[in-house]
């Protein structure tokens, strides 16, 4: 995968929303401080659109001296929407779902590249009422050290 510039671009913002390819799809995010700080990477549950994180932990996580990005995940508000019918459990039994959390993760990689960070981006999952939580982070944070 071809590491994404994800500054915003006038031709990719629609109300201060940045789009970026990755993983085969579009992303939908915010970023908040200078790309040059350190990159939080706000990371939310499945099913929960990236506005749940709200604008004040944002800027105030970028006061810090923090480059701060929120985002949609897949079938998500404004991110690529998967036209596949939801899995059924014989679907995720045998490993046949449209997507898996793996490609999730992927899908963030995408926003978290070593050219807009002055180090490793910080993955922050929601700790609390987000059934994603943490798994994507988790499930390329030690395949991707770098990052």
């Amino acid at each position: 995968m071809t590491a994404p510039d994800v500054s915003p671009r006038a031709a990719d913002t629609h109300d201060g929303v940045a789009r970026v390819a990755s993983n085969g799809i579009e992303i939908a995010y915010e970023s908040f401080g200078d790309p040059a700080d350190p990159t939080i990477l706000l990371v939310m549950g499945l099913g929960t659109q990236m506005l749940a994180w709200p604008d004040e932990l944002c800027e105030a996580l970028a006061d810090a001296g923090h480059h701060v990005v929120r985002f949609d995940n897949r079938d998500v508000g404004l991110s690529t929407h998967i036209d596949a019918p939801a899995p059924g459990l014989l679907d995720i039994l045998r490993r046949r779902p449209a997507y898996t959390i793996g490609d999730m993760a992927d899908d963030a990689v995408g926003l978290s590249t070593p050219s807009t960070s002055s180090g490793p981006t910080w993955w922050v999952p929601p700790w609390a009422g987000s059934s994603a939580r943490p798994w994507p982070s988790t499930t390329r944070s030690g395949s991707r050290p770098s990052r």
